[in-house]
């Protein structure tokens, strides 16, 4: 039995695969491609829409109480989409465009946080808790992607990762998307 579909649903979109922010000056490294394949930049915004992968995700999910509920995907073309479902401030569909810089930035405070590196579920001991909301965290560098399930006991660089990626979205000019 299924106990998160969304987790579900978010790990098929990443596996199947306007106006923008205005980006804050924040410190960014960069390091050389480990390899040739290996982009230097994490996205190439002269990809089609057709050919756009999910760069970064963040899911929130439900709970019987009044957590917030949403969806935030970034995609290599630069596209940015929010689905809202409950307790948040933009429920419905949203969607706005970002540069290579503001994934950039979004990539390097991954990399400060050590976020590559982090266990793919909390709490560690892989216990699913009743009635708890998730936090999925989705990142893809190169060809490595991490998926991590935050239910409870996170360490707090990855709460603290959670939360600067939630206000670069906050930061954004949305717009209502067409369906």
């Amino acid at each position: 039995m299924i106990r998160n579909p969304l987790f579900v649903v978010m790990l098929l979109v990443a596996t199947a695969m306007g106006t923008g922010c205005q980006p804050k000056n924040l410190p960014v490294t960069t390091t050389a491609p480990d390899t040739p394949e290996q982009p230097s930049s994490p996205i190439d915004l002269k990809e089609t829409e057709a050919e756009a992968t999910i760069v970064a995700g963040m899911v929130q999910t439900p709970c019987f109480g009044s957590c917030p509920a949403y969806e935030a995907l970034v995609y290599s073309t630069g596209k940015v989409t929010w689905r809202g479902d409950r307790n948040v401030a933009m429920i419905g569909h949203y969607e706005t465009r970002v540069n290579e810089q503001w994934i950039a930035e979004l990539m390097a405070m991954a990399e400060q946080y050590g976020v590559f590196g982090m266990k793919f579920h909390y709490p560690a001991d892989g216990h699913i808790l009743d009635d708890v909301p998730h936090t999925l965290v989705l990142l893809r560098r190169g060809k490595e992607t991490i998926r991590i399930d935050n239910q409870a006991d996170a360490p707090l660089a990855l709460q603290h990762f959670e939360k600067h990626f939630m206000e670069k979205l906050i930061s954004c000019q949305w717009t209502v998307a067409s369906r």
